[in-house]
């Protein structure tokens, strides 16, 4: 057994020469820097020569990946079926890298919004616009969001926040204008953000206010960024 664990080790480090080996400060202080200034997954395991699950995994027990970037790899998957047992196309996937910025929704030049204020002037002419947004609720002491709620709009101000503001038929909005008086009531920290416009990186590809008027599109990134989240484990509102 202990000859076959060497030779499974030693395979795997003629690709990662440091693999299993334990993580130095340095190391880590080196893979926090790489990791905010937007370094991808595999960028940062051919740098460290460790596997790129060993980067993964160490960034979550850091609390790195909810708080800006997220990287997912799922296994190439076989030939599906379709209904009633028919053949369909391969299902191809591999590595997601997805970077991303979020910043705040302001009141006005300075001041990020604080729910329940309403919508302001400032705000009908910078956010009366498609785009991708995310409400979060977190204690001042942690970085860590208790909940999140991603969601796409053709129109942020005023549109989209009056309907938060004061809810009518909508069960979800009921149910999202509720979950924020109680976050605030448990002192909780509530912040309105936006996808910040051209930090948006799907691979290669940076995606700007323009992708985001189409809907199918919009719509698609803020699956995508659902998806991630749970795959995460992050609380998420969305049903």
């Amino acid at each position: 057994m202990a000859t076959s664990y060497v030779e499974r080790l030693q395979k795997i480090r003629l690709t990662h020469p440091r693999a299993y080996e334990r993580w130095s400060e340095e190391d880590l202080l080196f893979l926090r820097r790489s990791f905010d200034a937007g370094e991808s997954i595999e960028t940062l395991a051919e740098a460290l020569q460790r596997q790129p699950g060993a980067i993964s995994s160490r960034l979550r027990k850091l609390g790195l990946f909810p708080a800006g970037r997220l990287d997912t790899t799922r296994p190439t998957l076989p030939l599906g079926l379709g209904p009633m047992g028919t053949p369909s196309d391969p299902v191809v996937t591999g590595s997601i890298s997805l970077r991303f910025k979020w910043r705040p929704v302001l009141a006005n030049e300075e001041t990020p919004y604080v729910f329940p204020g309403p919508v302001t002037a400032f705000m009908q002419k910078r956010y009366g616009k498609p785009v991708v947004y995310r409400w979060t609720a977190h204690a001042d002491s942690s970085t860590k969001p208790d909940w999140l709620y991603v969601g796409s709009t053709k129109c942020l101000c005023p549109e989209r926040l009056n309907s938060y503001l004061a809810p009518e038929r909508s069960k979800t909005n009921c149910r999202i204008n509720l979950r924020l008086h109680q976050s605030l009531k448990e002192g909780l920290k509530v912040s309105l953000e936006i996808l910040s416009e051209g930090c948006l990186t799907i691979g290669s590809e940076t995606l700007t206010s323009t992708d985001l008027q189409a809907d199918p599109f919009r719509l698609a990134i803020e699956r995508l960024l659902i998806t991630c989240y749970r795959w995460q484990g992050v609380q998420l509102l969305n049903l």
